[in-house]
């Protein structure tokens, strides 16, 4: 059941994390863009752009955090490094797979690549810490010795 729930949980804040960084540097290149020609509006984007990096920032804490089984976690750390490697190797091919407009938000596959697989490798290294297959049988001692019990 824990690897059912991880699984859950690493999809919606997956998608989540991937939505928020994509569109999230749109606005922020879209801000630097009417801030350099003086634009007001810069602003407004400038301040959209630095909340939704942020609220992908925070996804990834909780991801990270929270005490799940580790297999969604790996299988999302997997498809966030293969997405920026497609980006780098075959934009077109990435361009085919993800839409770029969801709910009328362009940029959605503009998550940058190098972002994209930097939170691919904590992720990926989640696989290692025992401690998160161990579950709730981690709060179990080690040994069982009557020994151990008579302290």
């Amino acid at each position: 059941m824990r690897h059912l729930g991880s699984l859950l949980v690493s999809a919606v804040g997956g998608v989540m994390l991937y939505i928020c960084l994509g569109v999230g540097s749109v606005r922020l290149q879209r801000a630097s863009e009417l801030l350099a020609d003086g634009a007001r509006r810069g602003s407004l984007e400038l301040l959209l752009g630095v909340a939704l990096v942020l609220v992908a920032g925070l996804c990834v804490a909780l991801l990270l955090t929270v005490r799940w089984s580790p297999l969604g976690l790996a299988l999302l750390g997997i498809a966030l490094g293969a997405a920026g490697g497609l980006a780098v190797a075959d934009p077109r091919l990435l361009a085919r797979l993800l839409p770029d407009t969801v709910l009328g938000v362009h940029g959605i596959r503009s998550a940058p690549p190098v972002a994209t697989m930097l939170v691919a490798v904590p992720l990926l290294l989640t696989v290692l810490s025992a401690r998160r297959w161990r579950g709730s049988r981690s709060d179990q001692p080690f040994s069982s010795h009557p020994i151990d019990g008579q302290m």
